[in-house]
């Protein structure tokens, strides 16, 4: 019979899941550099992710000014930089959204330049220059955290224990091998 504990941790997701507490994405960038539309893609190829806390991982959507002061509160956040591939290409993008007024765009479109000085501050940037590609790389970025050493230590822990007290229950084996590999 199985306790509680490890009836939860079998229950558990545990090849997309991290360990503990879940980890919180932050993801940025200027007005129309496309967060939000990446943010949507990775939402519908990633599980266990989620804007709510109903997900065991958390993916943020702030500006800039928000991602700095998640990063003070939280050291142990994920910052990512969506970087637009030029002003050309933000401005198109938010006149094509269409959802500013004339005067809300001209003012988005003068602070898109001191809000990507910030970019330095992330941990990593994407270019998205193309959104298949940069979607992709978020979503590797996802994966690539939730494998980190420090982030499921106590997993990797019990299953090196559960490998090495298999390895002690085994009988040892003496079977000569010669220099072409067959056993003896």
């Amino acid at each position: 019979m199985l306790s509680e504990t490890d009836e939860q941790l079998q229950s558990k997701p545990v090849a997309e899941s991290s360990e503990g507490r879940g980890i919180l994405f932050v993801v940025s960038s200027p007005s129309g550099g496309g967060k939000g539309t990446l943010i949507q893609r990775v939402l519908n190829k990633v599980s266990n992710l989620s804007y709510i806390s109903a997900g065991r991982d958390i993916i943020l959507e702030v500006d800039v000014q928000g991602a700095a002061s998640v990063r003070a509160l939280m050291a142990d956040s994920v910052s990512i930089f969506i970087l637009p591939p030029s002003f050309e290409v933000l401005r198109q993008r938010l006149q094509a959204r269409g959802t500013d007024s004339p005067e809300e765009l001209d003012l988005r479109l003068r602070n898109a330049p001191t809000e990507l000085k910030d970019y330095s501050a992330f941990q990593y940037v994407i270019i998205n220059d193309d959104v298949d590609r940069a979607a992709d790389q978020l979503t590797a970025i996802i994966q690539a955290e939730r494998a980190r050493l420090s982030r499921q230590g106590p997993r990797v822990k019990r299953v090196v224990e559960a490998f090495t007290a298999s390895d002690r229950s085994q009988p040892a084996t003496n079977q000569n091998v010669d220099v072409v590999g067959n056993s003896n």
